[in-house]
């Protein structure tokens, strides 16, 4: 089983928002979509869950083409940056609403309209309508009528833009903790929350792929790890250099590049070593920087 996009193309009048962008990666991904504003983004979430109408290419998802899955209420669910909840009416009469329209009986639609008010921290505002709401509780509402279907395809634009920190988390944690089985396609501006969250990495520019595959991939650079010492003791970089470790030297800074064929838990018992034999060599630490981060690897993939 598949989320496959190939040669998928769409323009607003003379505006070409995407061109040929094509990827795949199996169910149960989570896929951080990332790029400068204007990069199509919004516009590929948008025909992926068919707000807008496809005009060149192929969508699918699990052996469905795009107009099939599209049309359940139940397979596919799209958060836009901007949602819009439906003003004068409670938001627990909205989610019981949506329940419904998803197939839901009358109770276990009733049921889960208070379950998603818990989970997103609305329940105190269960009887409040959208204009007695404010921006960050808005944006967990709507959130909340995002996650109404517990759709297999789930796309979020911005779920977390505009909350306060402690709601930022909270909308985190509730995404991070998704079945297992969904498959997720978000963006954020926020990289470290992606770079956190997904596995995966699309990278648009101008309506076209920069980059597909995998987190790791794009940041791998993430492995180096700077160290300032007070001083380079003499035997130092050899001993380094004897743990398997690519070591270089910039005046008073090591920077550690461990081997890229091993595993994440390979590569931290390697640098907690290199650590101790740095310690062990007299030399204080002044300070610990790790590499690049996803933001270093997204400038340099739109620089090229």
């Amino acid at each position: 089983m598949s989320f496959r996009i190939e040669n998928l193309s769409f323009q607003y009048g003379s505006t070409k928002a995407l061109q040929n962008v094509s990827f795949q990666f199996e169910t149960a991904s989570r896929i951080a979509l990332v790029g400068a504003n204007g990069a199509g983004k919004s516009t590929l979430m948008a025909l992926i869950s068919g707000a807008l109408q496809r005009r060149e290419g192929t969508i699918e998802f699990n052996n469905y083409q795009q107009n099939t899955f599209s049309s359940n209420r139940t397979m596919v669910s799209h958060l836009p940056q901007d949602a819009y909840f439906p003003t004068g009416v409670t938001i627990y009469k909205a989610l019981t609403h949506f329940s419904r329209l998803a197939g839901m009986s009358r109770r276990d639609a009733q049921e889960n309209a208070e379950r998603l008010l818990e989970l997103v921290g609305l329940k105190d505002a269960r009887n409040r309508n959208d204009r007695a709401l404010s921006h960050g509780m808005r944006k967990r509402a709507a959130l909340a009528q995002a996650l109404v279907p517990n759709a297999p395809l789930l796309i979020l634009d911005e779920p977390t833009a505009g909350l306060d920190p402690v709601h930022a988390h909270q909308v985190r944690e509730i995404i991070r903790d998704l079945p297992p089985s969904t498959t997720l396609l978000i963006s954020s501006h926020n990289l470290s929350e992606l770079e956190d969250l997904c596995d995966a990495l699309i990278i648009l520019d101008h309506g076209k792929t920069k980059f597909c595959g995998s987190m790791r991939d794009a940041t791998r650079s993430r492995q180096h790890v700077r160290v300032r010492v007070s001083h380079i003791a003499s035997g130092t970089i050899d001993r380094l250099r004897s743990l398997g470790l690519d070591v270089s030297q910039d005046d008073q800074e090591l920077t550690l590049i461990p081997e890229p064929s091993k595993t994440t838990d390979e590569i931290k018992a390697q640098l907690r070593k290199a650590l101790i034999t740095i310690l062990e060599s007299d030399m204080d630490i002044e300070s610990i920087q790790q590499g690049s981060s996803l933001e270093d690897s997204l400038i340099e993939t739109l620089q090229r």
